[in-house]
């Protein structure tokens, strides 16, 4: 069933229903963010006891410092620990090829199965399998929780492809290079991704533990509108062009954690600080994805006659347009 169009009554029913579950989760989630950002200045290699140093006077017209300067700095524990467990982490998941097993039932499946689980490592090592388990397992002792993301990913993309054409010409045969651009498989298998938790959207009226069992979970992200155009062309998304342009002041602050701003991390580093920024006038700039799997019935909300509870992807745009909702094709 196509997506109802930006505007109409079917589509402002969707995407209210889509943000107000958003919306709860992300105002349930804030509050683990104090302490989670405590975290984060903890887990640094040391940690400054004066935190505001007096200014270094130069000592010289060429602008050279008086090092090294007294200051107290205190070494955390914490932060060895941490490096410590993840580097056994690492090692326990990652030392044995192929990384997962896949076990055998009978001496007949013992084959399939080695096939496998060469194709899984294959899969693991293409997307970068030690530094997916860094974060997970980083996150996990940051935060408490590490999030991922399977997907099922199809890659293409456009290469020269040289072949021989044969001509005949007066009697005879003769062979003339040709170069033509085709369409090729790149990837298609497994894609992990790890998930930031300040963009995770998960019901929150059940544990984390237990996340599979509530009602909705997605993501809140920022994403290029280009990325998004792209997508639209391979069948993925509708009506991108309806996105309207908004900052996160102009949605309310809603979605502010999509920008990371939540996070100390960035400002620690002074980083990720341009998701408003547009290059030129041909830059549409970024857009706020909100995507998540819902429980739906979908005669309420405009998305078809079915009275039955159903799963569905759903993906709005801006807070504004929904660019994707289609029902859930997995089994789990």
């Amino acid at each position: 069933m196509p997506i109802p169009r930006p505007g109409t009554e079917e589509h402002n029913r969707l995407k209210d229903v889509v943000i107000r579950r958003f919306t709860q989760s992300e105002n349930h989630m804030q509050s683990r963010h104090k302490k989670w950002r405590e975290s984060e200045r903890a887990y640094r290699l040391f940690v400054d006891a004066d935190q505001i140093q007096e200014p270094v006077e130069p000592i010289s017209e060429h602008g050279e410092l008086l090092y090294p300067y007294p200051t107290s700095v205190v070494i955390p524990i914490s932060y060895a620990v941490a490096q410590s467990i993840i580097a056994f982490w690492i090692a326990l998941f990652s030392n044995q090829v192929p990384y997962l097993r896949v076990g055998n039932r009978n001496p007949e499946s013992a084959g399939p199965a080695k096939a496998q689980e060469l194709i899984l490592s294959y899969q693991l090592d293409y997307w970068g399998w030690t530094p997916f388990l860094y974060q997970v397992f980083l996150d996990a002792l940051r935060y408490g929780m590490g999030v991922t993301k399977t997907c099922w990913k199809v890659m293409e993309r456009e290469q020269n492809v040289r072949s021989t054409v044969q001509l005949p010409f007066n009697g005879q045969v003769f062979s003339m290079p040709v170069t033509e651009k085709r369409t090729v498989l790149e990837y298609e298998g497994n894609y992990n991704e790890v998930i930031d938790p300040y963009t995770w959207r998960p019901d929150p009226r059940h544990p984390i533990s237990k996340f599979q069992h509530g009602s909705y979970c997605g993501e809140a992200i920022y994403r290029s509108y280009f990325d998004l155009l792209r997508k639209e062309a391979e069948g993925l998304y509708e009506n991108v062009r309806d996105i309207p342009q908004k900052t996160v002041d102009g949605m309310g602050g809603h979605g502010r954690s999509g920008t990371f701003s939540e996070s100390d991390r960035d400002r620690i580093m002074s980083a990720n600080n341009f998701f408003g920024e547009k290059v030129d006038s041909t830059d549409a700039g970024m857009v706020l994805v909100e995507e998540g799997v819902f429980d739906l019935i979908p005669r309420d909300v405009g998305l078809g006659d079915s009275e039955r509870v159903e799963r569905w992807i759903v993906v709005v745009a801006n807070r504004a347009v929904i660019i994707r909702a289609e029902e859930f094709p997995y089994d789990h």
